[in-house]
C-alpha cells in the first residue's frame, strides 16, 4: 500500500471512531489534499507510483518490475530526449532486444528498467550504472559513446 493508500485508511479511521469531534474533520481534510497531492506528482506515471520508504518512483524498481512499473508507457518518450540533446543513434532495450553488454557498447543506450532488474546475465555492467537521463520512471538513458 503506497503512501496516499496508508494516509486514506488513516483518514478513514479518523471518521469511524465515533463520536466525530469537530477537529477530525479538517484533519481528513487534509489527508485527502495530501493523496492527492503524493498520486500527482508522478503525473503522468501512475504505475509507477511507489511510496517514500521505497525511495519514491526512481526507487520502484528495486522491489517491483515487469507490469508492476513497465507496460511500455515510456517507450515513445525518448525521442524528445534524443532529439533535444543531438544524439542520432542508439542501442536500445524495451522487453527483448539484442543483448547489451556495457563494456562493448559504444551506443547511447535506452533500456527498460524491467530488463535491467530481470536480465543481469545480458545486460552486464548496466544495472550498475547511474543513468544520464530517466525518462518517466521506466526507461533509462546511458551515454556509452567511447571518447577518444
Amino acid at each position: 500500500m503506497g503512501d496516499s493508500g496508508i494516509v486514506l485508511v488513516f483518514a478513514a479511521a479518523v471518521l469511524l471512531i465515533a463520536p466525530v469531534p469537530g477537529w477530525r474533520w479538517p484533519a481528513v481534510a487534509a489527508c485527502g489534499l495530501l493523496s492527492i497531492v503524493k498520486t500527482g506528482s508522478v503525473h503522468p506515471h501512475y504505475p509507477a507510483f511507489f511510496n517514500a520508504l521505497t525511495g519514491g518512483p526512481a526507487g520502484g524498481r528495486e522491489y517491483l518490475v515487469d507490469s508492476n512499473l513497465d507496460w511500455g508507457q515510456d517507450v515513445k518518450n525518448p525521442k524528445e530526449y534524443l532529439d533535444a540533446h543531438r544524439i542520432p543513434q542508439v542501442c536500445i532495450s524495451c522487453f527483448g532486444s539484442v543483448d547489451l553488454l556495457a563494456d562493448e557498447l559504444d551506443c547511447v543506450a535506452v533500456i527498460s528498467v524491467s530488463n535491467l532488474a530481470i536480465s543481469h546475465d545480458r545486460f552486464a555492467g548496466l544495472d550498475q550504472i547511474q543513468p544520464d537521463a530517466r525518462i518517466g520512471y521506466s526507461i533509462c538513458v546511458c551515454d556509452l559513446r567511447k571518447r577518444p
